[in-house]
C-alpha cells in the first residue's frame, strides 16, 4: 500500500483548479504530480519509501508495492483529492492492483 503525506499532498493542492487531475507515477521512485504544472516547477509528492532523493531501497521498496514496470496514470482530480483528504488524520493510502487503484484515507 502506498502511503502519502497530508500535508505534501495540500501543498501541491493548492495552486491547482478542482478539475485538474493529479497523476500517480512510477519511474525514479512512485509519486503523485500534476502535468499541468510547468515543467521545472512541479510539486512532487513520493509516497513513503519511495523517493529516491531519502530512500536508499526506493527502486525494491517501489517495485514490491507498484510492480517492475513505469506507468503515469490519472488518478483523481485536485477537487476530488482535497475532499478525501478533509477526513484523514495523516493522508491518502493508495492499493495498487493489476486493474485499479483503490484510494483511501489513512
Amino acid at each position: 500500500m502506498l502511503r502519502f503525506k497530508k500535508e505534501a499532498l495540500l501543498a501541491l493542492l493548492n495552486d491547482l483548479a478542482d478539475n485538474t487531475f493529479v497523476h500517480l507515477v512510477h519511474d525514479d521512485g512512485v509519486y503523485i504530480m500534476c502535468l499541468e504544472q510547468p515543467v521545472g516547477s512541479r510539486t512532487i509528492v513520493y509516497a513513503e519509501g519511495c523517493n529516491p532523493h531519502i530512500d536508499a531501497d526506493h527502486d525494491e521498496t517501489s517495485r514490491n508495492l507498484v510492480g517492475g514496470d513505469d506507468f503515469g496514470e490519472p488518478l483523481i482530480t485536485a477537487g476530488d483529492l482535497k475532499a478525501n483528504l478533509q477526513g484523514t488524520q495523516f493522508g491518502i493510502a493508495i492499493t495498487v492492483s493489476e486493474t485499479q487503484f483503490i484510494v483511501d484515507g489513512w
